[in-house]
């Protein structure tokens, strides 16, 4: 066991210790984490081995909709090569990621079982490589916690690659199995209504969190349907994940008459009407990199909505280099300058294709832009998107949970900068 002594520890959102003490077993598990006082008079204090001094710790950030910094030509096989970015992230303080994976229709048409896999396909090779890498510890590395299938179940592509959005009940569930360790799917209201919410049922039986979005069609009653029917399984069995919204603000609608995906991901509680009776709002996840969502719209995300429900992404795609291009399907995305921020677009056009932000980046905005603690920038960054993602190992230096942690210090700016990045009890160089 070893032991990191702090000036301030941050536990979980509600748990700061100052000074703190946190102690990692041989397992590269979370043994103690608490004030200096009570350590020294445990037997843990007599079975260290070594130890280290750092100002800040802070648990590693968890981003459930990432799409990987490269690893092919390609985006949509970028996965083939997870160590490429799982490597490359680790840096800026992420320790979890999902996968984000796109869905052109030959795709779909493999995955459901349509038509074969060519010889030495690249989107085979991806889905192989996932499945021998999710979950394990490597060196030097984030962990890939499993995928978030963006689509295809979508209405409104967005920046999206063509495919086909009705599947029948036997395609979607091949389609699932094909993937496995899908944890997030988004999923459009409108689409799903059409189909009596099969989609929804089929994901909350597999215990896949439900996240709708890419959907401006949605009416509001065809958005109260799905999350009565995802409230109707819940009460049959109370581990059924919570609804969720991907990238609110984005490829979604808000209007003062006719709520679209915006107006319902923005509340706190529903108003008590009957229509509305034992309804809860979906969490949502925001991409932070100020591109995707002006200051003032995260401005009132946060001022309506509880924190506990809110989680922030990066939605990345790209390293943030200007003039940086990657193939997109038939398309091509490329990093050019937006307003002071590297932006990416789908070449030749102004339509965003994803982000080449960072989770640290958007940690530190959340305190030097929007005023939000450092308890609360953790809970937005750590502990709220393993919890929306059910990854209940992380997010947290709760005793039990994996060791992943990032030691910080303040510069002369009093800015953060990282000092260091742990996984499991061992440090990343």
């Amino acid at each position: 066991m070893f032991v990191v002594r702090a000036k301030e520890i941050v536990c979980s959102p509600t748990q700061t210790f100052i000074p703190g003490v946190l102690v990692i077993n041989d397992q590269g598990l979370v043994e103690f984490c608490g004030e200096i006082s009570e350590f020294e008079q445990s037997e843990l204090s007599k079975s260290i081995k070594s130890e280290i001094n750092v100002d800040i710790v802070v648990p590693g950030f968890v981003d459930i909709h990432f799409h990987g910094l490269g690893g092919s030509d390609n985006v949509n096989t970028f996965w083939g090569n997870p160590q490429y970015s799982l490597t490359r992230v680790i840096k800026y303080g992420t320790t979890s990621v999902l996968s984000t994976l796109t869905f052109p229709t030959e795709f779909i048409k493999q995955l459901c079982g349509d038509i074969p896999f060519p010889d030495k396909s690249e989107e085979l090779q991806m889905i192989n490589q996932i499945k021998q890498v999710v979950q394990q510890i490597s060196p030097n590395s984030a962990v890939l916690e499993g995928i978030h299938a963006e689509g295809p179940i979508v209405s409104d592509l967005g920046g999206l690659p063509e495919g086909e959005n009705s599947l029948d009940e036997l395609k979607f569930n091949n389609f699932l199995n094909s993937l496995a360790f899908v944890k997030v799917m988004t999923l459009s209201p409108h689409e799903d209504a059409k189909k009596q919410y099969m989609y929804t049922k089929a994901l909350l039986k597999k215990n896949i969190v439900p996240s709708y979005g890419h959907d401006r069609k949605a009416t509001e009653d065809e958005i109260i349907g799905a999350l009565r029917v995802a409230k109707e399984i819940s009460e049959k069995d109370i581990n059924v994940p919570k609804p969720h919204i991907t990238h609110i603000f984005n490829v979604c609608s808000f209007h003062h008459r006719s709520p679209g995906l915006v107006n319902i991901g923005l509340l706190s509680k529903f108003p008590n009407l009957p229509k509305y009776e034992g309804l809860v709002p979906p969490t949502v996840e925001i991409v932070g990199d100020l591109e995707h969502v002006n200051p003032i719209s995260v401005s009132l995300a946060l001022s309506s909505k509880s924190l506990s429900d809110i989680c922030f992404i990066t939605d990345a795609i790209a390293p943030p280099v200007i003039g940086h291009s990657a193939k997109y399907g038939d398309r091509e995305v490329v990093v050019v300058e937006g307003n002071g921020i590297p932006r990416v677009v789908i070449k030749g056009t102004e339509l965003l294709a994803g982000s080449c932000t960072n989770m640290f980046e958007i940690f530190q905005n959340l305190q030097k832009i929007f005023g939000i603690s450092l308890q609360q920038s953790v809970q937005l960054c750590s502990f709220n998107p393993a919890k929306i993602a059910r990854l209940n190992h992380v997010g947290s230096l709760s005793i039990g949970k994996r060791a992943d942690f990032i030691c910080l210090k303040r510069n002369i700016k009093n800015e953060f900068e990282i000092e260091k990045v742990f996984v499991s009890g061992n440090i990343c160089q």
